[in-house]
């Protein structure tokens, strides 16, 4: 999405044809539920997680742009913490491109990123459209209480502060009417974004019958924000993000908001 709009293929009101189901090179993808061929804008297809439409936009992109996007929000290369033991991810390349890439890579099935990394990406929409590597220390403190900053984090800007305002927004109504409602934190604007990835199983190409990650990330305020916040549930009853992660993330949210006495943006 972030993409698309930088290079101008989409706004937020660009209307797409979304069917639940297409085919592609042998194989058949589908929404998350059935439904008939309907008229989605880009803001409604983020929204309501539509796979197909999705992949409509990802096609429209284009196989370089898509893969150098991925690269610029951080996805298949370290985060910098240098912590112990951390993947880079794994994520498609050229080489390795498939024509069913086009609705696979965007929607998460050909990837496998960590938590932080998703959170990464997001904190490139909170700080305005500016990658912003992580780290664990913000100082040390010498043995007199002397206190030294660490250097300052290396940044990269991936999408200009027009279309980062464009995503917030577009973020914000995932919370507001899309699968995130039960993210909502009351009295405050919140951005973010639910995810159900399936589970690959060990040593098959195959994924595991009934076995899903749920999660939900995103930041509030959504504009000026404070925190950023990723959750994720290993193999949770119910499956899906916005039932089962949005709530999670709705309760430390609305924790730390208050806690750090955060002026409250929404009524």
């Amino acid at each position: 999405f972030s993409a698309a709009l930088q290079d101008g293929l989409i706004n937020p009101n660009t209307v797409f044809t979304v069917p639940d189901q297409i085919s592609l090179d042998g194989s058949t993808f589908h929404d998350a539920e059935q439904h008939p061929t309907e008229k989605l804008t880009a803001t409604q297809i983020l929204a309501q997680s539509s796979n197909i439409g999705t992949s409509e936009i990802a096609q429209g992109l284009g196989e370089q742009r898509l893969l150098a996007q991925v690269k610029n929000l951080g996805f298949g290369k370290p985060t910098g913490l240098d912590f112990p033991g951390e993947s880079p991810g794994l994520t498609a390349t050229a080489a390795q491109w498939e024509p069913t890439d086009y609705v696979s890579l965007p929607i998460g099935q050909v990837d496998a990123v960590s938590a932080l990394q998703v959170l990464d990406a997001y904190n490139a929409v909170a700080n305005g459209g500016t990658f912003v590597q992580p780290k664990l220390v913000e100082a040390t403190v010498d043995g007199s209480g002397g206190v030294t900053a660490t250097a300052p984090s290396p940044t990269h800007r991936v999408f200009s502060p027009q279309i980062d305002s464009e995503l917030t927004t577009m973020l914000e109504q995932v919370v507001s009417d899309g699968t995130g409602t039960s993210a909502v934190v009351p009295g405050y604007t919140v951005a973010g974004k639910t995810g159900t990835a399936q589970i690959p199983t060990t040593g098959k190409d195959a994924y595991t019958v009934g076995a899903y990650m749920a999660s939900f990330v995103g930041f509030a305020p959504a504009v000026n924000p404070t925190f950023s916040m990723i959750v994720v549930l290993d193999r949770p009853t119910p499956i899906f993000g916005g039932t089962v992660a949005a709530p999670v993330f709705s309760q430390i949210m609305s924790y730390a908001l208050h806690r750090y006495d955060i002026p409250t943006t929404a009524g």
